[in-house]
């Protein structure tokens, strides 16, 4: 009795060749050269065929990946082609047919074993496929997001420096005083607009998946400068931040990981209690560096206390942020393959734990 994968591989270059002829028929543009309509076709119909065989030696079904990195090469060929998704699925049909049409012309009987294995394979192709697909229409769409959004705040922080500028050449003349409210709500305006711009510049970055400028960061004067960066505001309020460093150094990022532990602190400033100490410790645990931002919250209300990390989510009573600043520190440290999570010190406070590898990311680039 004939096996079907001697079958399929004696007549492997007909499949094609009617693959092709079938997919002009259904959805290919006569203007598509032909090499584009097979592309790795032969590559994946050699890897469902071993597939098959590997099912019948072993006796069992899926003996062999339905991992295809031929169909997830196809996916992304089919979307720098302009095909859809549901293109991508009908072609894995029309595969589909011309198998078949193969198999009944050999008049071979096949068992249902190898039929099992056979579709096994072709969905494992199409799942493969319309996976990269999508991930490279969501790529594409972040992209484009990004590069939007880039422009918008380019071109929203020009006037916005010009604004800024001038109010403070008025407020060194004295015009306006400074009990004028009016004035006051101008500055806190002004504030909130270059905050919410530089939230969502960093913000899309990370979404979009930027590549990470990892470097050797010494710890103590990097936490150092952040904690320089955010003294004036803690002393607004006569607050206090002791600085404890036990970790000599780590492999980072230094702009995404200094954009989420100053966020870190700078949260913790504006919920402590005027007068209050807030923590920062830095701690080494075998391979991995753990930051830790304690504060004198007084605590965080009742509930899930992890939508902190949600983007316009503020538990807090102070709403004068956006409620960006966490979201944004989340994203940065899961850049690093870091987790960042808040534990509740009932009636006193919270600690945000910042937990990152020293050696720095190292999850490869996906093909």
């Amino acid at each position: 009795m004939a096996r079907l994968a001697d079958v399929l591989q004696a007549r492997r270059d007909d499949i094609v060749q009617r693959f092709a002829d079938r997919l002009y028929e259904l959805i290919a543009s006569t203007a598509l050269r032909r090499d584009d309509v097979i592309d790795s076709l032969s590559d994946f119909l050699d890897e469902l065929i071993d597939g098959i065989r590997a099912d019948q030696e072993r006796g069992r079904l899926g003996a062999a990946t339905t991992d295809s990195p031929t169909a997830r090469a196809h996916g992304r060929q089919r979307f720098e082609l302009g095909f859809d998704i549901g293109a991508i699925v009908r072609e894995y049909g029309a595969l589909r047919d011309v198998i078949f049409i193969v198999m009944e012309e050999s008049g071979a009987a096949f068992t249902v074993a190898e039929m099992r294995s056979l579709s096994w394979y072709l969905v494992g192709g199409i799942a493969n496929a319309a996976t990269k697909y999508a991930q490279e229409r969501d790529a594409e769409l972040r992209r484009q997001t990004e590069k939007h959004v880039g422009f918008l705040a380019h071109e929203l922080r020009n006037p916005l420096a010009s604004l800024r500028f001038a109010f403070a050449k008025l407020e060194r003349l004295g015009l306006p005083s400074e009990g004028d409210r009016a004035s006051a709500i101008v500055k806190t305006g002004i504030n909130k607009l270059s905050e919410l711009i530089d939230h969502a510049l960093v913000g899309m970055k990370l979404q979009a998946g930027v590549e990470l400028q990892v470097e050797d960061l010494a710890i103590q004067p990097f936490v150092e400068a952040l904690h320089v960066e955010t003294s004036l505001d803690a002393q607004d309020k006569q607050i206090t931040v002791e600085l404890e460093i036990g970790a000599a150094c780590l492999r980072a990022d230094r702009k995404y990981l200094g954009s989420a532990l100053s966020n870190l602190i700078r949260n913790a400033v504006k919920f402590t209690r005027a007068g209050g100490t807030i923590h920062v410790r830095v701690k080494g645990a075998g391979d991995r560096v753990v930051f830790e931002v304690e504060d004198e919250c007084g605590g965080l209300p009742e509930g899930d206390i992890q939508k902190v990390f949600d983007p316009f989510v503020q538990l807090g009573q102070d709403r004068s942020g956006f409620g960006l600043g966490l979201a944004i520190a989340k994203q940065a440290v899961e850049a690093h393959e870091g987790s960042l999570r808040v534990h509740d010190l009932a009636g006193r406070g919270c600690v945000f734990v910042l937990d990152l590898p020293v050696a720095g990311p190292q999850r490869p680039p996906e093909p």
